[in-house]
């Protein structure tokens, strides 16, 4: 297995409670030691089997001490780097996404230079980076983001690549499209149609005819650690996605053929969301080329485990429906 390569290596996550962050950890911490750098609101629920094995630091990304000292405490081999605000798109504060975004990176970065055993960051960018744009977007196309999260992701990327060459630092940033899989944030497309028909209630919709690639998580990880383990990756930018596109319709139909309802999904009910992405086209031969990455595991397949999970854990959770982080 891909995490074996990684056994007794010293692993920093920052955002490691959230959904992607959870993911990888729940991957690794048998084998690797693992620290996660969190907030103190931060709910560590996704973890909740794994916390006795699992360091803590506590602090803001953006307050250039704080992710100091952990670095410098713990001297991670690798830090995967997932901490961001403004994946929800009710966060919509511009100061706390360019201090999150921006300058914690920025601090991340250049605080990487204080491990001694540093390998490798890992770098979490967005397809939000790009923009609109009607052409397969692969990783050399000009950055034109249409709203705050992704203009403050593209400066992330752009500065942490720029800082990373004068320290020194290999940094691989992947650009990822569109994800699901278990214990995703309620207000999350795959999430809110399968607790909504959980629940008897009425899935609320757009007229869902945007294109999205949606992959499933386990798929993802694969490719981070891919990355990590291979020592021929170096300084390099990856676009991850399933390669498939279709209209959300056809996933959020895909949902409803699983599931025992006579519920029919709402389409129309909504209105677009301002700034609206009509047709991300993402191109992935880069990742399959150099890191020999395939999304192994199915849509079809992902979109099965992840509805056994919420049937499994719909009240599992503070005794009610799953909520955001």
């Amino acid at each position: 297995m891909i995490q074996n390569t990684l056994a007794n290596k010293k692993i920093l996550v920052t955002g490691g409670y959230g959904f992607i962050g959870s993911h990888l950890i729940s991957r690794l911490y048998k084998e690797c030691e693992v620290a996660v750098f969190t907030r103190k609101t931060s709910n560590p629920w996704r973890l909740r089997n794994a916390l006795s094995q699992i360091y803590q630091f506590t602090g803001d990304i953006s307050n250039y001490s704080d992710i100091e000292n952990a670095i410098k405490q713990f001297q991670p081999h690798v830090i995967f780097h997932f901490a961001a605000y403004g994946v929800n798109s009710r966060n919509d504060n511009y100061l706390d996404a360019i201090r999150t975004n921006i300058e914690g990176t920025a601090n991340l970065i250049f605080s990487a230079q204080y491990s001694k055993n540093l390998e490798k960051v890992i770098n979490l960018g967005s397809s939000s980076e790009y923009g609109e744009t009607d052409e397969a977007i692969h990783e050399e196309m000009m950055l034109k983001p249409i709203d705050l999260y992704g203009s403050t992701k593209a400066s992330a990327t752009l500065i942490a690549h720029q800082l990373a060459a004068q320290l020194g630092i290999n940094i691989i940033t992947f650009r990822p499209f569109n994800l699901f899989g278990e214990s995703e944030e309620s207000h999350k497309l795959f999430s809110y149609v399968i607790q909504q028909i959980l629940q008897n209630k009425e899935v609320l919709l757009t007229p869902c005819d945007q294109l999205r690639d949606y992959c499933y998580i386990q798929n993802i990880i694969n490719a981070f650690l891919l990355a990590v383990v291979n020592p021929e990756i170096k300084n390099e930018i990856f676009n991850i996605g399933s390669g498939q596109v279709y209209p959300i319709k056809y996933f959020v139909d895909t949902i409803f053929s699983h599931m025992n309802t006579n519920l029919q999904p709402q389409y129309g009910a909504l209105k677009y969301r301002e700034n609206e992405r009509m047709t991300p086209q993402p191109n992935i031969s880069k990742v399959k080329n150099l890191l020999g990455w395939q999304p192994n595991i199915s849509l079809e397949e992902g979109i099965l485990r992840t509805i056994n999970w919420y049937r499994q854990n719909e009240y599992g959770i503070g005794g009610g429906l799953i909520n955001d982080q």
